[in-house]
């Protein structure tokens, strides 16, 4: 009986010692589920990341490095008269230049025709479009080809020359154009040199024998204005532009320009 008591006892020790280390193994289990929903809390409750300011700025403000822009304009004041003068005086001086009998022959009796002329060269429009690098912060460069289209008006009973000239010019564009934090507007200022033709037909007679005149030379322009940037890849611009091819000995054609483009960033 005794025997029996003590095996009963040692199976109720047994027994309670097991579960009593089952129900220390649940509420470890439940402590460490309470703690990780509290960790949980605390993460979702968290402030949202804060992103650096200025790496935001750096993105939303990168400029892309090339473009395309293209634009006309309209020629408000040019010196036409001066330059008819100007090329009846490069004719006089070539005369005396030319040494050989027969080639000062024949170049007289061009340029007297030309002399002859009696009338005035009206520029009207201008229009170009250039390919350009953004260099730095505040600068660009760009190539620019342009074409500047003028009427001419001649008085003479016979026509001297075709009713149009054109002016042609390819251009190495430097500009300064700061770059205002925040502003839409920015202004800009270049300076461009290069050669430059002009193109205009002198009629032998008539329109049927009508001979190219081809004037080949260098031009520089100055321009400055405004530009709008509408997006991230596009602007536009409204600006002025002087114009001038230096001739020697004669006076320069130059013109002043009125121009609106715009201006494709990629």
């Amino acid at each position: 009986m005794i025997r029996k008591s003590a095996i009963f006892d040692i199976l109720l020790i047994l027994c309670i010692s097991f579960f009593s280390a089952q129900a220390n193994e649940s509420c470890s289990d439940n402590d460490q589920y309470v703690e990780n929903l509290m960790l949980t809390d605390e993460s979702m409750c968290q402030k949202p990341k804060e992103y650096n300011e200025e790496e935001v700025t750096s993105v939303k403000d990168k400029k892309r490095d090339f473009y395309v822009s293209i634009n006309g304009g309209r020629i408000y004041y040019d010196n036409s008269e001066t330059f008819v003068n100007g090329i009846k005086a490069i004719g006089e001086r070539c005369i005396t230049l030319v040494k050989n009998p027969i080639v000062k022959n024949m170049v007289a009796c061009e340029i007297e025709s030309i002399q002859q002329f009696n009338g005035k060269i009206d520029f009207q429009w201008l229009s170009s479009v250039s390919l350009g690098y953004y260099a730095g912060e505040n600068g660009r460069v760009d190539f620019e080809a342009m074409h500047s289209k003028a009427n001419i008006k001649d008085g003479n009973s016979t026509p001297i020359f075709d009713k149009s000239a054109n002016i042609f010019a390819f251009l190495l564009n430097f500009y300064y154009n700061p770059n205002i934090q925040g502003a839409q507007f920015a202004p800009y200022i270049s300076l461009g040199i290069g050669p430059a033709v002009f193109k205009l037909r002198r009629i032998n007679g008539s329109h049927q024998n009508s001979m190219p005149l081809n004037i080949p030379w260098f031009a520089y322009q100055i321009k400055l204005g405004v530009d709008y940037s509408i997006t991230q890849e596009v602007t536009t611009f409204l600006g002025y532009r002087y114009f001038s091819i230096p001739i020697p000995i004669a006076d320069d054609i130059s013109t002043h320009n009125v121009e609106v483009g715009l201006t494709f960033n990629f």
